[in-house]
């Protein structure tokens, strides 16, 4: 299961030009390390690599999180504010990778009507809050006992 999972995260990363530093992710509870390396086809998956190299940038999570990425029903950017995705490297390369990777397992149609919306926008305000919600956003969350997530 999670070396599937680790290859469709993986694919998820897979857009041309856009890993720009080869990354090493460690799953705490297996120890099992996979590393993601930018090549002229995309982008090359291994999985059960000896380890980080001294350049990469190091993601540390759980296989649950990788899973629930691979399944998009996590983007990469809330399991990095929620705690669950921890990152290691230069900020350059945390700051590089996050602005472009935080929607990895978002839904594609997600994903297009966040990018049609402009940063500062009330429509990219209000896509952030409902990708936020702990509920479907057409409920009432104190009626039906739950809240947003903490940004």
């Amino acid at each position: 299961m999670a070396k599937t999972s680790l290859e469709r995260f993986g694919d998820m990363l897979h857009v041309p030009d856009r890993l720009a530093t080869p990354v090493s992710l460690i799953l705490v509870e297996p120890m099992l390390w996979a590393r993601f390396e930018p090549s002229a086809g995309g982008v090359k998956t291994g999985v059960h690599v000896s380890g980080a190299r001294r350049a990469d940038l190091v993601l540390v999570s759980g296989e649950a999180v990788i899973s629930e990425i691979a399944a998009r029903r996590l983007t990469f950017g809330q399991a990095v504010e929620r705690g669950l995705m921890r990152l290691y490297g230069s900020q350059s390369q945390i700051t590089g990778f996050r602005r472009q990777f935080d929607q990895v397992g978002s839904d594609p149609a997600d994903a297009l009507e966040a990018s049609d919306a402009s940063p500062g926008s009330a429509a990219s305000a209000r896509f952030r809050f409902a990708k936020r919600l702990s509920c479907p956003a057409s409920k009432n969350p104190t009626e039906h006992g739950c809240t947003p997530d903490r940004p």
